[in-house]
This record gives C-alpha cells, sequence and structure tokens, in this order.
C-alpha cells in the first residue's frame, strides 16, 4: 500500500496534459462567422472578455476554436493575441455547468477540439463556452488502479465484519457505498457490519472509487454470511474499550488495551475473564460488559515474522511475533493478511503464516482410481470427512480434465497413454487449504477389466428390453454400470439389485473400466452412512473411486457405497507393505522422529489415521514433541495410499519422562 498525496501535490504535479498556447481575447464584442469574410454565415457572438485557441490568422481574420469548432472572426479593433494554457481534448464529453456531473449540461465538446483554460480543479478545468464559464471534465492519461484488498468471504452471525478498500494507485480515492446490506456502517473509507440471524446466506456489495483525477474504480464481491459455530476460530471482540492484563484478575499488570470493534483470537476463558492471542503474546480481558464471543478468520504464525506497518516488505515494523501465535484475519491485502496491532492496523505475509483450518482432523476420505482408459470417461467426486462449506480447485491436472461442482471428469485420449499427476485442494470457509495428490496411468481400452455403459442423455431403465415394460429407474448422462450384454438397441446392465434394461442408442455409449464382483450379498449405502438397497453375489459393479473400507460406485442413479470384503476388483494388485519400522520409545520435551517408507517407487501418499495431540505429519516424516510431565502409552496408526490401495501401519509410543541416555 503506497503512500497518499495531498491536493497540494496534485494541484502542482497533475497527471493533465496542458501546455502553453496561442489564444485570442475579445477586446470588443464580435460576430462569430462561419467563413473569414463579413457575408459568410453567422455563428455566434465572441463577448468582450472571452478566450479562445488560435488555430490560424488569414489577413485581418481569426480562426480559433469556437465552442469546439473551427470558427472565424473579424480581428482589428476586436480581438488580441495573447498567450494562454490550453488542453486538447481526446474524446467527446459534456460542458457543464458547474464542478458537479449532475450540473446542467451547456453542450458537447468534440474530440480534438482545443480550449483556453481559465483555470483548474484536481477534476475539473474551467473554459469559455456560449460566452459563458463552463467546466470540462478533466480527460485523464490512463492510469491503471488495481484493488489490492480482498474481502473476507464469509462473515458471521453477530460477529462485526469489516472491510477497506485498498488500492495500488498513490492516488486520494473517495470511495461511497453503491450497495450494501441493511445496517452497515461506513467509518472514513471503512465497512462495519453485524449480520444478523434473518440475513443469513450471500449479500453483494458494491464501491465506487472517484480519484483525485476523476477517475472511476467498480469494486464489487460478493459476502456470504453464515453461522458463528461454522467459523474457522472463536473470537472475542470487544463493545466498550477494555484493558488487556497478564493474568485472569483486576490487579494484575495491564499489557495493552482492546478498542471498540476490534478482535483477538479466543483461547479459553475462567469466569468472567477471557483468554486471547493479543498481539503475539497469551493474555487476559474481562468480558462481563465489554466483551462478546463471535466466529472469525484465523491465521497461526508458522516462523518469526515482523508486523509490518504497511502492505510492503520494506516498511516499518510494529514488533517481531513467534511461531503458533494467532491473529484475526480483517482483510487480504496482496500478499498480506491485515490484522488489529497495537490499537492500529498490522500486516503479516502470508507465506509466514498459515490459515487455521475450521475442521479437526481435517483429511480426505475418498481415494481416486489410479487407471484410466483412452476414450473412456475417468470420474472422481472428492470426498472429506466433513465437507460443510467445501469447495475444490484442481491446482494440477492433465489437457482436457475439469472439476465442476465436485465432479472431477476426465476422457483421456490416445496422445496421454501414460501417468498423470493430478492435484486437487479443498478450501473450507477460511480458505485454508488440503490437499490430495495422486497419479492416473492411462491405458488403452483393450487393457480394462470390463465392459461398461455410460449415459450420454437421461434415459429409462426398465425391467425387460422393451418400451412397454415395467419402467423401474432413470439413468442420467454420466452414470456408469457393468454391462452384461446387448439385445438390438438394448443394454442389460447391472443397475440395482437386479440386471436391467436401457435404450442404448443415442443414450448410451460403450466402453471399458475398472469392476468390482460381489462375492456375497452386502447392503449398499449411499454417502451419508443410510443402507440404500443390496446386491447379489455375482452382480458386478463399475469402480469409481474407493474409500479405506468401501468401493464407490454408480446404483440406482446415485453414487453409492458396498464394502469392500464382499467384493473382488478385478484388477487387484499385490498388496504393499511398510518398509519402515517406527521407534516406539519418546521422552518429554524430547523431538520424536519417524520417516516412513513402503515397497514402491511409485508416489506414496500418507496420513495419520490415529495420532497423539501434537503429533504432524508433512511428506513421509512424522515429528512430535511430548509435553512436559507427559509419559505413558499413546498408538499411532499411519495410512499408506499407492495407486489407489491402502495400508495401515499401527504401533504404540511409550514416553517416559526420563531424559534419554547421553551418546558416549
Amino acid at each position: 500500500m503506497k503512500p497518499q498525496i495531498g491536493l497540494l501535490n496534485l494541484l502542482l504535479f497533475s497527471p493533465f496534459s496542458f501546455a502553453t498556447c496561442d489564444i485570442v481575447e475579445s477586446i470588443k464584442g464580435v460576430n462569430v462567422r462561419a467563413e473569414p469574410n463579413s457575408s459568410s454565415t453567422k455563428v455566434g457572438y465572441f463577448s468582450k472578455g472571452g478566450q479562445y485557441a488560435l488555430i490560424q490568422k488569414s489577413g485581418n481574420w481569426y480562426n480559433y476554436w469556437y465552442d469546439g469548432q473551427p470558427r472565424w472572426s473579424y480581428g482589428k479593433g476586436y480581438l488580441e493575441e495573447k498567450q494562454g494554457e490550453c488542453t486538447t481534448l481526446t474524446k467527446v464529453q459534456q460542458v457543464h455547468a458547474g464542478l458537479d456531473d449532475t450540473s446542467e449540461v451547456y453542450g458537447t465538446a468534440p474530440s480534438e477540439s482545443k480550449w483556453v483554460i481559465q483555470s483548474h480543479t484536481p477534476v475539473w478545468y474551467e473554459v469559455w463556452f456560449a460566452n459563458q464559464r463552463a467546466y470540462l471534465k478533466k480527460q485523464l492519461d490512463h492510469i491503471d488502479i488495481n484493488i489490492l484488498s480482498r474481502s473476507n468471504e464469509f462473515a458471521f452471525v453477530g460477529t462485526y465484519y469489516s472491510y477497506q478498500p485498498i488500492t495500488s494507485s498513490n492516488l486520494n480515492i473517495t470511495w461511497q457505498l453503491i450497495s450494501a446490506p441493511t445496517g452497515h456502517q461506513l467509518e472514513g473509507d471503512t465497512l462495519f457490519w453485524q449480520p444478523t440471524e434473518s440475513e443469513l446466506g450471500s449479500h453483494t456489495i458494491k464501491w465506487r472509487g472517484t480519484a483525485s483525477n476523476g477517475q472511476i474504480i467498480e469494486h464489487e464481491y460478493t459476502l456470504t454470511v453464515l453461522p458463528a459455530t461454522q467459523a474457522n476460530c472463536q473470537i472475542v471482540e470487544s463493545i466498550k474499550g477494555v484493558n488487556v492484563r497478564a493474568h485472569p484478575n483486576g490487579s494484575a499488570q495491564k499489557i495493552g488495551y482492546i478498542r471498540s470493534k476490534e478482535q483477538y483470537s479466543l483461547i479459553g476463558e475462567n469466569g468472567n475473564w477471557k483468554n486471547i492471542w493479543f498481539e503475539g503474546q497469551q493474555a487476559w480481558s474481562y468480558a462481563k460488559g465489554y466483551l462478546t464471543q463471535g466466529g472469525g478468520r484465523c491465521i497461526a504464525i508458522t516462523k518469526e515474522t515482523p508486523v509490518n506497518i504497511s502492505a510492503e516488505i520494506d516498511s516499518n515494523q510494529h514488533a517481531l511475533v513467534q511461531p503458533d501465535t494467532h491473529f484475526v484475519v480483517l482483510q487480504e491485502v496482496d500478499d498480506w493478511y491485515q490484522i488489529h496491532w497495537q490499537n492500529q492496523l498490522g500486516y503479516i505475509r502470508k507465506s509466514h503464516s498459515q490459515l487455521l483450518p475450521v475442521h479437526d482432523n481435517w483429511q480426505f476420505e475418498s481415494i481416486p482410481s489410479g487407471k484410466a482408459y483412452v476414450g473412456a470417461s475417468f470420474q472422481y467426486y472428492p470426498r472429506l470427512n466433513n465437507q460443510q462449506n467445501v469447495t475444490f480447485k484442481l491446482t494440477q491436472s492433465p489437457a482436457g480434465m475439469t472439476l465442476n461442482e465436485g465432479a472431477l471428469v476426465w476422457k483421456p485420449t490416445a496422445q496421454q497413454v501414460g501417468k498423470h499427476t493430478v492435484q486437487i485442494a479443498a478450501m473450507d470457509v477460511s480458505k485454508s487449504e488440503l490437499k490430495q495428490s495422486f497419479d492416473i496411468e492411462v491405458s488403452e481400452l483393450d487393457q480394462a477389466s470390463c465392459a461398461i455403459v455410460e449415459g450420454v442423455k437421461n434415459v429409462n431403465v426398465r425391467a425387460s428390453n422393451s418400451s412397454s415394460s415395467e419402467k423401474v429407474g432413470y439413468l442420467h448422462a454420466t452414470e456408469q454400470y457393468a454391462l452384461l450384454g446387448q439385445n438390438g438397441n438394448w443394454a442389460n446392465m447391472w443397475f440395482d439389485n437386479e440386471p436391467r434394461w436401457a435404450y442404448a442408442k443415442g443414450y448410451l455409449s460403450q466402453s471399458q473400466g475398472i469392476c468390482a464382483e460381489a462375492i456375497a450379498q452386502s447392503d449398499v449405502y449411499n454417502t451419508n452412512n443410510v443402507i440404500v438397497g443390496n446386491v447379489p453375489s455375482g452382480s458386478v459393479w463399475v469402480v469409481v473411486q474407493q474409500t479405506n473400507d468401501y468401493v464407490e460406485t454408480w446404483f440406482n442413479g446415485n453414487i453409492a457405497k458396498i464394502n469392500k470384503q464382499h467384493l473382488r476388483i478385478e484388477t487387484e494388485q499385490r498388496q504393499h507393505v511398510f518398509t519402515s519400522t517406527p521407534d516406539t520409545q519418546a521422552y518429554s520435551k524430547q523431538q520424536y522422529i519417524y520417516e516412513l517408507s513402503v515397497d514402491s517407487e511409485e508416489p506414496v501418499e500418507f496420513r495419520l489415521l490415529n495420532a497423539p495431540s501434537g503429533m504432524s505429519l508433512n511428506g513421509n516424516r512424522i515429528t512430535w514433541t511430548p509435553p512436559e510431565a507427559t509419559f505413558g502409552q499413546f498408538p499411532v496408526t499411519v495410512l499408506a495410499t499407492v495407486d489407489g490401495q491402502t495400508v495401515e501401519q499401527s504401533y504404540s509410543i511409550d514416553v517416559s519422562a526420563l531424559f534419554p541416555p547421553c551418546d558416549t
């Protein structure tokens, strides 16, 4: 954010072009004519004191710009040549009676016309028009003004939302709200709004900025209001100024002050006292009558970093803050998060912090198929253990792959045979990201395990191969089912708990895929774990994707789950094993490290299924520092995923309060 310059500088160093020019001034009123002779058409009158830009002379006749047109007047005894300042228009614009766009319009000034400047403001030129003073809005040499600030996308019921537009320009900009929710407050150029339960949902906010050079900046975005319980952190917000103290009592050392509407990340409470993160340290404030609790968007510091006074790398600094301290994000400014600091604003680099996820132990449950076939649709429906208010985006993908409304679809071509890496990012309401990476091996169709049909257009599903037979379901475009056989234009397939029929011509395409055969009768569950049917032994189902315990497939028009124990996947690969052995001994306050490995040269994705508090996994490296006075047995379970297959390793760590033996 650059410092803004004042009005005086704008007047002295205006970006608008005007230059010294030859002008004519009337010393006595004279007629204005179309041609340089007294018999030509009279088109106006040049009043005494008026000034116009000179074009040329022809004898005693003067050619000049009169109300935007080249005109003539007899000069001898009537006009006097002078030097003045002129501006030339680059586009057509209106001539106004006053210094306001809403003032009366006298006429139109054409492009390329030249005007004598009588005086000027940062936005307007004063000129002569129709024998009176009039005003032309300055035409700017175009300046690119970019919005650097980015609003939080979500606000929370009962908690103040705030936003201040910040641009790349050093011009003074006056902002006005064109559209905003009822009940908002505008303090200077900062919007405050405290949404209520009745205002849950989406709201459009529109700003219009007028730069000191007259340039207009439009800024519009959508803000969604959610319950405070869906925020990624709980915060306190001041409704009245209150002291911040080192301990939860009124006689404890005072270490700061919270102003009205300021927000800080909540740690805990003790009676009427709230424990908060305040300027890089844990502190306390008396809450009753002073603080309210609500939802917000928070970051945790990941490495020692300065809190800057402005969103620039070389700006002055408020202070240094340490890892694991938390702050409430007011908005983003380019590569920075804006926060409260010492009753002012501060800025923390995004690269030195991370957004706190909304959900604890947030992880992908779905495992994509590692196989795809030329010309056949590859499908994947990513799902997490908590999917509330989650959106997805593709961060790495092969050509032609799309991700729309939670459905990843790709139809590889013959030129794409081979391995391709895909990465998906899931984002919660705070824009905290969880990424899933996997490889897809594309093969020719003849290498697939079974024949399938895929809907290209919605079609009825019937009990037999006749349009007059009982309708038992509906097959939508993109759904896939294992093909049993064909009879003319009819396709026979496993659709629910029995083989069914659908008219294929123009509605279904035949392809190849990966299938699983039921080796025992099994219940079928929807994605909410509700039983929606059953499948008989011997039935065959397209493997769309998997979880740890289930194969997910199309069943009766929806994605459903069948327990893996009751299926045989027809492209079964050998089971991988862990080649690393964990250390089962750890010590209080000493870092425990375990490097994971599996017997595969293919990329492996590891994740913790069960772990003690504070244990983290980065790539294939587990780290954990047991807190002081922690001891006992702590179970750990790690899941490895290779080419869509999973293997688990479980063990227990014995934490001793004793120090580890010294090396000799």
